[in-house]
């Protein structure tokens, strides 16, 4: 079982560095426009996988993870805008914050099992949605915050780019290591079997109030990274829709694998600005369908069936 889990981490190590590599050589072949969706998706690779700690690794589906992610755009935006603060101070403060907000509705929400959970989460994602939206004094109100100053470290030809690239990495990285740590593990038994876990000693609570902090932490950090990408924060980001739209790259990917959420990503960003393209008024049909077929042809997502079927083909070798 040891040798096996060594030969996963070390496979996926392994693919996460080739894909970072083709990644950092990209903006050598597109430019423009789709070079803007490649950070789009980065960054939504990194909420989805953040999201993912809780909802794949944890087993608490949550419907409101959108509230932390505008939690750090707005204070990316504000402090940009008000603020001399420098850029790391700044998105320190985005991802803290999401973390202080998730460690407030985390503490009122794990005890709570399955549905319950997922509905009190939405309803504190909304909260956060209508704070932005009715404090017009601080947030822009419906008109959101524009005209963000971005360093000028940023506004090369790549610059941008490869800060999303490398802090986005970074993220996803840690939040590797995190799943194949003990701690990542108790959060996987957690997962199959709470009440059994809670009767050895764990206090399962405590555990899911981390992971959702932690979870919350980085969501921040995804938000705050979006700001610099669109130049702007509006309302419309913090939405139920967006939490949703996250959701699904998790089990478009694979909720039980950790690529799974990333690889969603790539396809929910793409699909929507191909849709979008060819089918403008009629695109969230188109991606109704698609995610219908996949759900009936592929439950446990794209990656997670690919590797159970990797996994079925190597044990009837052995």
């Amino acid at each position: 079982m040891g040798i096996r889990l060594a030969q996963n981490f070390y496979r996926s190590l392994g693919v996460g560095l080739f894909i970072g590599i083709g990644l950092a050589f990209l903006p050598l072949g597109i430019q423009g426009y789709w070079l803007h969706v490649v950070m789009e998706i980065i960054i939504l690779a990194l909420f989805a996988t953040s999201l993912n700690l809780v909802v794949g690794y944890t087993g608490m589906i949550s419907f409101g993870h959108a509230g932390f992610y505008g939690i750090g755009l707005y204070v990316v935006a504000g402090l940009l805008k008000g603020t001399s603060l420098p850029l790391a101070a700044v998105l320190t403060a985005a991802a803290l914050s999401g973390a202080l907000a998730g460690l407030i509705i985390g503490f009122l929400s794990v005890r709570l099992r399955a549905f319950y959970f997922a509905i009190l989460t939405l309803a504190f994602g909304q909260l956060i949605w209508a704070v932005i939206f009715k404090w017009h004094g601080v947030t822009g109100g419906e008109d959101g915050i524009i005209g963000i100053p971005i360093p000028a470290f940023l506004s090369g030809k790549h610059g941008l780019y490869y800060f999303i690239l490398a802090i986005s990495a970074c993220g996803i990285g840690l939040l590797y290591w995190l799943t194949n740590t003990p701690f990542g593990r108790m959060l996987s038994a957690i997962r199959e079997n709470p009440e059994r876990t809670e009767c050895v000693g764990v206090n399962v609570d405590r555990y899911r109030l981390l992971a959702f902090v932690l979870s919350t932490f980085f969501s921040g950090l995804a938000g705050g990274l979006y700001c610099l990408l669109s130049g702007g924060a509006f309302p419309d980001l913090v939405s139920w829709t967006k939490s949703g739209e996250v959701l699904l790259a998790c089990v478009l990917g694979g909720m039980f694998t950790f690529l799974g959420p990333a690889l969603g990503s790539v396809f929910m960003i793409l699909l929507e600005s191909l849709a979008q393209s060819f089918f403008t008024e009629r695109w969230p049909l188109i991606l109704g369908a698609v995610f219908i077929l996949v759900a009936l042809g592929l439950p446990q997502g794209v990656l997670g069936t690919i590797q159970q079927k990797m996994s079925f083909h190597s044990n009837n070798k052995g």
